[in-house]
């Protein structure tokens, strides 16, 4: 890819700056790119990188001068290279509003409003490699996201859809991509030489002037974006917006034309980020594939993603494409299915995401009805496939059958407090408490009476309700368990320092009512909405 001139990024520059663009500007801006080799999420993707490289090597600096840490201890021996005799979180020395948390190799920097910096440091000891998910959390959590970071940014399921754009750039050497990525010297040197007219996007987009609007509609056309002036036309009243918009919509139908071709590949990775880009253009341009994919089999990530996609897309229309999806997963597909009619043995990883699609199916539909509107044929279906073994999502599905059938939910719910899997009992402890009825509450009690490790769940949950019985019982379990939340661990020594370890039991009973409090929180807040509607069912006290 050429190189940008300097001189016609200033020329640029100036003409941004000119009150009176004629028609004649805009059609020779649209026609003439200044990087047309990219396009504009490409564009706008890397100079992210380039500010976002800029934060995490403050965070760096920060962690080392202020924090007495070193990168390289931190990169190569994770949380072992920890610095002594500092908190593993607190508040960040002489940065009012940012806090730190130290994390295997890293340190996440967490300011008041939310904006969070997370950064892991290489084996080098820089700062510069920007995790993928880290950087898409960063994008969900900055309250005022620059132009640029906003035509990345994303709300869910779409939120990782910018990662597209990473083998591209790749493939240009403008980034490396490995298990994180990081910007070439040809990359940042690239970004760097276009910042001033990024810069210039910025101040314009934050202007509401009609003469700023026309400004930034030209220079979105000539940066090659031909999509996002298309946003600003009316906005600038352009005697000739309908041009730009016709541009725009011919920019997207390109985009969604190449972003098809490439789920075509037999990488299924790479076949995944194509699918979550297309899907966050237009709802027109995907529906089609995330029908047939919701209703396909073995159920897989890529059914969770349609699952998502059609919810946030809030159609009443489409609850029936649901119903016929829970029909489908509610049983095993083919030889498994004829199998578990006599032994089941459908395989694991055919098993846990078909049971997680269908709970999540269930739960969708009793989100958008009341008893009274949902339909009886719907209740039996749905009713159905709660009653059976749903693994690791027992909990949820004795929640979901406390809506329809009350006894036999929290039957389940109780049955699901000695679940194999740690989550799903803590689940189980927290559903009961969010219910909050006298059976509930009871069943708690009771589970409350057995060994610590048997009640562990049920006492960390009863202490978190404002109900006297409750509290009385989780005081006494703290009685007869005095001890067991804490743990002293073990002094080893590695690399010329004394370190402690625990063991994974000893982490987890010193965590858990942390860990449970966070499950209550989480749960109370998806399904508070749903408990008003189902109150007169599920009897809530709370």
């Amino acid at each position: 890819m050429k190189e940008l001139d300097a001189t016609t990024i200033s020329r640029t520059l100036e003409k941004s700056h000119i009150a009176l663009l004629t028609t004649d500007d805009f059609v020779d801006a649209l026609q003439s790119p200044l990087a047309h080799e990219l396009s504009p999420w490409e564009f706008w993707a890397l100079v992210c990188f380039l500010r976002h490289e800029r934060r995490q090597q403050w965070v760096g600096f920060l962690v080392e001068s202020r924090l007495h840490g070193q990168g390289v201890e931190l990169g190569t021996l994770g949380a072992l290279g920890h610095p002594e005799g500092v908190p593993q979180e607190g508040d960040v020395p002489d940065e009012p509003g940012w806090r730190y948390f130290f994390h295997g190799c890293g340190c996440c920097f967490t300011f008041k409003d939310g904006t969070s910096i997370d950064v892991d440091f290489a084996d080098d000891g820089s700062a510069r490699e920007i995790d993928r998910f880290f950087y898409s959390r960063y994008l969900e959590s900055v309250l005022h996201p620059e132009w640029c970071e906003s035509q990345l940014r994303r709300e869910p399921p779409f939120e990782n859809a910018w990662q597209f754009e990473l083998d591209r750039l790749a493939d240009l050497q403008f980034i490396t991509k490995e298990r994180r990525f990081r910007l070439t010297d040809t990359g940042r040197a690239w970004a760097e030489a276009i910042e001033p007219l990024v810069d210039r996007v910025d101040e314009l987009s934050r202007n509401d002037d009609c003469g700023a609007r026309r400004q930034l509609c030209w220079l979105l056309l000539k940066l090659g974006d031909a999509v996002g002036a298309a946003r600003e036309a009316e906005h600038a009243q352009l005697s000739d917006a309908q041009r730009l918009i016709v541009a725009g919509q011919i920019q997207l139908d390109q985009r969604a034309a190449g972003l098809r071709s490439r789920m075509r590949t037999s990488d299924s990775t790479l076949r995944r980020k194509a699918l979550e880009s297309l899907s966050s253009l237009d709802r027109k341009y995907v529906e089609p594939d995330l029908r047939a994919l919701l209703l396909k089999q073995p159920a897989s990530s890529d059914t969770h993603f349609a699952l998502d996609v059609i919810i946030s897309w809030n159609d009443v229309a489409l609850e029936l494409l649901l119903v016929d999806a829970v029909k489908v997963f509610s049983q095993p597909r083919g030889i498994w299915g004829l199998l578990n009619r006599f032994v089941p043995s459908e395989p694991d990883e055919q098993r846990r995401p078909r049971l997680g699609v269908l709970v999540k199916l269930c739960r969708t539909l009793l989100s958008r009805h009341s008893p009274k509107t949902l339909p009886a044929a719907w209740s039996a279906l749905v009713e159905s496939a709660m009653r059976g073994d749903c693994f690791a999502c027992d909990a949820e599905a004795g929640m979901l059958l406390c809506f329809l059938d009350p006894e036999a939910g929290l039957a389940k719910l109780e049955s699901t407090l000695g679940h194999q899997v740690p989550i799903t009992r803590e689940e189980a402890a927290a559903f009961l408490g969010i219910i909050g009825s006298e059976s509930a509450i009871e069943i708690l009690c009771r589970t409350a009476q057995g060994t610590a490790v048997e009640s562990h769940e049920a006492a960390c949950v009863l202490s978190l309700l404002t109900d006297d019985r409750a509290n009385q019982a989780a005081a006494r379990w703290q009685r007869k368990h005095d001890g067991y939340e804490e743990a002293e661990g073990t002094e080893t020594e590695f690399a010329g320092r004394k370190i402690r370890t625990w063991t994974t039991d000893e982490v987890s009973r010193v965590n858990m009512r942390s860990s449970v409090q966070y499950q209550f929180e989480k749960l109370s807040a998806r399904f508070r909405p749903m408990l008003h509607m189902w109150c007169s069912v599920t009897e809530t006290a709370n």
